[in-house]
């Protein structure tokens, strides 16, 4: 079952995701290589402006972490790891989340954006998606 949360005028899909992913150890930000245990993704799919709802062409990702099991100070932001992004992408891939087109987009946004309980990414829709759609892919595949 998908879950919708709403912040602000802001519309997010919570997605389970209890998977242990490696980390490489060779991001930029200096994350130690071995295993974070991730409890869900939470992507931002619309928001409400003057004109309506709008989806996101580029929406965000979070994927959620235990910051008792991954403290970011003692061993680093996950930022720019290669090999926890490609076991991500490999977990959403499984599960039908996202297409393969739109994998191939999926990247770490920028620094100020990655926080102590998630890592956060971008990722370009490639197709139509109006909020609410029965034809949305992500609810498709739950």
């Amino acid at each position: 079952m998908i879950d919708y949360t709403k912040h602000d005028e802001h519309y997010f899909i919570e997605l389970p995701l209890d998977e242990t992913l490696p980390v490489s150890g060779d991001g930029l930000w200096g994350a130690e290589a071995g295993h974070i245990k991730v409890s869900k993704v939470e992507i931002e799919t619309a928001a409400l402006d003057d004109d309506g709802w709008v989806a996101w062409r580029v929406p965000c990702m979070c994927v959620y972490f235990d910051p008792a099991e991954w403290d970011v100070r003692e061993k680093g932001l996950i930022y720019t790891d290669s090999g926890f992004l490609e076991a991500l992408k490999d977990a959403i891939r499984q599960r039908g989340w996202l297409s393969e087109a739109e994998l191939e987009t999926l990247h770490y946004s920028e620094q100020g954006a990655q926080a102590h309980i998630y890592i956060h990414l971008m990722y370009e829709r490639v197709e139509s998606w109006p909020y609410g759609d029965n034809d949305d892919p992500i609810l498709e595949a739950a």
